[in-house]
């Protein structure tokens, strides 16, 4: 391409593809401070957006493309002050919108989020949160009705050990999220298999 964004790292799991758009989403990341652009590729080139409003910087922040409601969601993530975030933001295609859901979950980075189209349900697992803990939690996101949404704490009777940087995917086929590996801070690296339905 012509054009392409600065470089960066701790982007891709805030890349998303949206539909409404046919294009790739990327916002953020890090590149000695964290980033606040928002990027959009359209299988041929980069097109940097300039919407009206935005997430402030941050980086290892989570993103996901919730089908049911037509956004892409992004909550948390590290700022350029190094603290963690809790706040959730929606794209709608043409600017970021900051959503104020009546529950949320404790700040937290690197956790795996992804969109579970069998239960129209966003679900987030594990992050680092504040005092370098990391976390085993479960929690869904999703439309409450009238255009308002909240997250859901989960109690699962067996859960994946505590972990950040963790990779998931949702497999339609099987009605199950994936998880794979990831970081634990008394462990190291993980390469353990979990599915969660």
């Amino acid at each position: 391409p012509t054009q392409t964004p600065p470089a960066r790292w701790e982007s891709p799991p805030a890349m998303e593809y949206y539909p409404p758009t046919s294009s790739v989403i990327m916002f953020g990341g890090y590149n000695g401070t964290p980033l606040s652009d928002t990027w959009s590729w359209n299988g041929t080139a980069w097109t940097q957006l300039f919407p009206t409003h935005s997430p402030s910087a941050r980086s290892s922040h989570m993103m996901a493309y919730d089908t049911l409601s037509g956004i892409i969601v992004i909550f948390g993530g590290v700022a350029a002050n190094g603290s963690l975030l809790n706040d959730t933001w929606s794209w709608n295609g043409t600017t970021w919108t900051q959503l104020f859901p009546t529950t949320v979950p404790p700040a937290r980075s690197g956790a795996c989020m992804v969109y579970d189209s069998l239960n129209s349900v966003i679900t987030m697992f594990g992050g680092g949160l504040a005092g370098g803990t990391y976390s085993s939690g479960t929690w869904n996101f999703a439309g409450t009705g009238g255009g308002t949404y909240s997250w859901f704490a989960l109690s699962p009777s067996t859960s994946p050990p505590a972990r950040i940087f963790g990779s998931m995917v949702f497999d339609p086929v099987i009605g199950e999220s994936i998880l794979f590996g990831g970081l634990n801070g008394g462990v190291g690296s993980l390469q353990d298999l979990w599915v969660f339905n």
